[in-house]
């Protein structure tokens, strides 16, 4: 399965599953011989498995061996081939048609078709199903099956970002769920959640508390899995799945990113990482003086030594960021500007724009000081470490810093209302680089998703401008016009995108790590040694 989604309206980190692979042809690949099995720690036991409502990153990362999506996202972020052997894009980028792998099949041996594509975008879009995605998906006019091999998506209008946010969802079974083809999912019943039927390389025998048990899909339409089994066991924390790795009970754990540079030390244990799909930032309420100023915005990036950060509040596993576009995406741009850590540097700014130290004090024009409160929530160390350091940069300048730092609810709460000078954030995104949830002036009071009320035409006029583009050339121009943009308007001081980092043991062959840090080409999983 590869699926991105966002959990909720306003939730500050997005938890996003991501699509794979292709095929032709009538037979699935031949493969060896079936050899052992490797065991998976998750964080956490998933509140459902249910593809419509997952709501916790270890319900996402079991539902992608189960499940797999019309589209896979590749490594620069690009939608690949999945389900979907081929597409093409027409009538000015509103219609979209998938031509299915003839090979795909689900796990009870059924052909997969069109009709499962069509029932499945009509139960997403289904608000009775309680799909995270109901509204997204409004942006579908109309789903159409043209043989048992072809579907056609028409959308209201070009949506550029279509295939990498929607077209990656997993195709539910069609032929088990449907009724009367009203798109009414029947996955609250018991034989289905415990056992799901997908189409993706393993699937599911036994679903409890402590863990699950996969098997090997052998309709698979790349071809058997190697390993015969998966084991999937739930530690209640990131630590004791590393602990049950380092003695040898698991084969595979997660890594919080302060312990990533010990776990590496470890014998036997390999860590592999890529630039997340999260990026921290400061952000700004603009509406509020001084920091109203995008000068005086610029002049404090100075003044923050970046790399320290990364090197100290993650350990080295994280990359530098100068906007919200990471620099694993297709549509990054090269060309942008990188502001080095160089206090005198934004002494210098600032006093042009008439703040000025004195006695350790910056002074505006009228001698007040230059003061800036930070919304944060605690919980996460490498964030309370990074916030930290952050503060005694801006300090060492000059600047008053408060931290007010509030408990979860109670900070979402004034997120939203905008009740913050700055608030220190982690946010997620989708594999898509399209960031107007975040920054377009049209989602301001939109669940505080713009809740900094940021405002720049030039922005604005980019992500209408790429949203709509057809050509992926055109898409990439008007998204490199919106990070130049944002670097002469930055609506956040833009610090880090966190690596994904997991650990494997020395049994673990093929892993690969997509940038969501979840699963993919399992089927080419194999156990190695003794």
């Amino acid at each position: 399965m590869r699926t991105i989604r966002r959990m909720a309206p306003v939730a500050l980190a997005l938890l996003a599953t991501l699509s794979l692979v292709t095929g032709c042809g009538s037979q699935p690949t031949v493969r060896p011989r079936p050899l052992g099995s490797l065991t998976l720690a998750l964080v956490g036991r998933p509140a459902t498995i249910d593809p419509l409502r997952l709501a916790d990153a270890s319900g996402v990362a079991l539902d992608s061996l189960i499940y797999d999506g019309l589209v896979r996202i590749g490594p620069n972020l690009e939608p690949r081939p999945d389900l979907a052997s081929r597409w093409r894009v027409s009538d000015r980028g509103r219609l979209y048609t998938f031509h299915l792998n003839p090979k795909a099949r689900w796990q009870d041996g059924a052909a997969l078709t069109s009709q499962d594509v069509a029932y499945s975008l009509r139960a997403y879009r289904n608000p009775a199903n309680g799909s995270a995605l109901a509204a997204e998906l409004a942006v579908v006019k109309a789903v159409r099956t043209l043989g048992p091999r072809t579907v056609q998506v028409q959308l209201v209008r070009a949506y550029a970002p279509f295939l990498a946010q929607i077209g990656a969802l997993p195709v539910l079974p069609a032929h088990l769920l449907a009724t009367a083809g009203s798109g009414k999912a029947l996955l609250a019943q018991p034989d289905l959640t415990s056992r799901p039927v997908g189409s993706g390389p393993f699937r599911l025998l036994r679903l409890s508390a402590s863990g699950a048990l996969l098997a090997r899909n052998p309709h698979y339409f790349l071809g058997a899995p190697r390993l015969a089994q998966v084991h999937v066991t739930f530690s209640p924390s990131a630590t004791q799945a590393l602990e049950a790795l380092r003695q040898g009970k698991v084969d595979y754990a997660p890594v919080p990113d302060l312990d990533a540079k010990a776990v590496s030390t470890w014998p036997h244990i390999r860590v592999r990482h890529v630039v997340g799909l999260q990026f921290a930032s400061l952000v700004w309420n603009v509406d509020l003086p001084p920091f109203s100023s995008p000068a005086l915005r610029r002049a404090l990036y100075f003044a923050v030594n970046r790399e320290k950060i990364i090197e100290t509040a993650l350990g080295g596993y994280g990359s530098l960021s100068d906007g919200p576009v990471p620099p694993s995406s297709w549509a990054y741009d090269l060309k942008l500007s990188h502001r080095p850590y160089d206090p005198s540097r934004a002494l210098s700014l600032l006093a042009a724009l008439g703040w000025h130290q004195v006695r350790g004090v910056l002074r505006g024009p009228k001698a007040e000081p230059l003061r800036l409160t930070i919304l944060t929530t605690g919980g996460v160390p490498s964030r309370t470490m990074a916030l930290g350091l952050l503060v005694r940069n801006l300090e060492a300048i000059g600047v008053q810093v408060t931290v007010r730092s509030e408990a979860f609810p109670r900070f979402l709460d004034d997120y939203i209302a905008g009740d913050f000078q700055a608030a220190f954030v982690e946010r997620g995104l989708s594999a898509d680089p399209d960031v107007t949830a975040y920054f377009g002036s049209p989602r301001i009071n939109a669940s505080g998703e713009n809740a900094g009320v940021y405002r720049n035409a030039a922005v604005d006029q980019a992500l209408v401008a790429e949203r709509a583009a057809v050509d992926q050339s055109a898409r990439r121009t008007a998204i490199w016009r919106m990070q130049q943009a944002m670097a002469s308007d930055p609506p956040a001081l833009f610090l880090y995108f966190p690596y994904a980092v997991v650990a494997l043991s020395r049994h673990f062959g093929n892993f690969a790590l997509d940038p969501s840090g979840q699963f993919w080409d399992a089927q080419d999983w194999q156990r190695q040694g003794a």
